[in-house]
């Protein structure tokens, strides 16, 4: 099995198209099916990328990878850990700003703008 058939088999277990793929990985659709046909291997990020979306271990990973021609460099199973660890911390901080944004537009809550309406007050009674 090659790289782009192991991508098309974990695609197919988790049940995910490869338009859900494209979109939990981050990596555009058009670079999925390429990989998935084996039209390309893709760099370093974006293998971390989909292997990471699809919760693959380094290791699998990196058997599939050592017998693909047009690797760049070599993708060591510590690397690639590396980089899926970071992908998973950098999605729930992004979560994390997502949130932060959304409990900001929604405004101040009835006891924060009390307290503001208050304190205004009192600046301009005094």
């Amino acid at each position: 099995m090659k790289f782009g058939e192991l991508i098309r088999d974990q695609r197919d277990r988790k049940g995910l198209s490869q338009t859900q793929l494209a979109e939990l990985s981050g990596v555009s659709f058009s670079v999925i099916s390429r990989m998935e046909r084996g039209e390309t291997v893709g760099r370093a990020d974006t293998i971390a990328k989909v292997t990471g979306a699809l919760k693959l271990d380094a290791a699998l990973v990196q058997r599939y990878l050592s017998d693909e021609p047009g690797v760049e460099k070599p993708i060591t199973p510590s690397l690639l850990s590396v980089a899926m660890q970071m992908k998973a911390q950098l999605d729930e901080l992004i979560a994390t700003l997502e949130k932060q944004q959304s409990d900001q537009d929604k405004g101040p809550s009835q006891n924060e703008s009390s307290a503001f309406r208050r304190s205004v007050s009192y600046q301009f009674v005094s």
